[in-house]
């Protein structure tokens, strides 16, 4: 089988490059930024439809959500006119087509968990590129779209230079008071976990189409800064404060939980994020 990643160099995509399992005959090949500009929509058909691969992985995105409030052309050529063309692409040519979606597709309005079904009402640029460009892959029939959420990952987020994992472990070696957020709650999840689900997914052939994929749990960002901290066993001065307290440009779902039953009944068990996390700081050798 051969697998053409767009973005591996990014957190999943450098999972999903190191993760790759050994027993099976896999050949990766890659596409980065310097060789595709997501953004020239008009080249990415003509390119593609000349590269050998049997399954297309899609990890790249436009995803600093805040910039994209100001830089809207940009978003939906990455996030959204993109993934039109990966699909087009695939269906040409009977591929198979996995794209990674966003919890901020929703609006944050609901008290339980969001399922596949729940109607999407982005509240940012961000947001609604995201839920155009499922739009896109769900025109064509053997896709399946992964809809994730609060990534951490080994390599970090290029984008955003860096994940919040890293970024709260980094603020208690300045020794000063950390301020977090208690009222935005989510579903923080591992690009390791992640990258390994997708392993398993092409593995066990699963029917195309939408599943929610995290891991089990949720978290206020206070919960998951609180987390970590333990972990590192840090003295840090951490304390709660509201959105409100450091606006933003974009707005962010309040309550953006997905529930992961549908994909955990194709692929067996997933675990917490909690367990997510530990495995994370003992990889990157954070004292716990």
């Amino acid at each position: 089988m051969k697998i053409l990643i767009i973005g591996s160099r990014g957190q999943l995509g450098s999972d999903l490059m190191r993760t790759k399992p050994l027993h099976n005959k896999i050949d990766i090949v890659s596409i980065n930024r310097s060789q595709l500009d997501l953004s020239d929509t008009a080249r990415i058909y003509p390119l593609l439809i000349e590269q050998s691969f049997d399954v297309l992985i899609n990890c790249a995105a436009y995803n600093r959500v805040d910039d994209a409030e100001s830089n809207v052309h940009e978003a939906y050529l990455v996030n959204a006119y993109a993934v039109r063309e990966f699909a087009r692409v695939c269906e040409k040519q009977k591929h198979i087509f996995i794209h990674i979606s966003s919890d901020y597709v929703f609006s944050g309005n609901k008290s339980t968990p969001y399922i596949e079904a729940d109607l999407p009402i982005p509240l940012s640029v961000y947001g609604t590129s995201k839920a155009l460009g499922e739009v896109f892959a769900l025109e064509y029939s053997e896709n399946i779209i992964l809809r994730t959420a609060s990534l951490f990952g080994i390599a970090g987020s290029r984008g955003k230079g860096g994940n919040f994992v890293a970024s709260i472990i980094n603020k208690t070696k300045e020794k000063k008071p950390i301020e977090v957020v208690n009222d935005i709650t989510m579903s923080p999840t591992s690009t390791k976990d992640l990258a390994q689900w997708i392993w398993i997914i092409l593995e066990n052939k699963i029917q195309p189409g939408m599943y929610n994929a995290v891991n089990t749990g949720h978290a206020t960002w206070f919960n998951f800064a609180q987390e970590i901290i333990s972990h590192i066993k840090s003295d840090a001065n951490l304390s709660v404060v509201t959105s409100t307290t450091y606006p933003h440009k974009a707005i962010r779902p309040r309550y953006s939980v997905l529930d992961n039953a549908k994909l955990t009944a194709q692929i067996g068990s997933i675990r917490s994020w909690q367990e997510a996390l530990t495995d994370y700081l003992q990889e990157k050798r954070y004292r716990t």
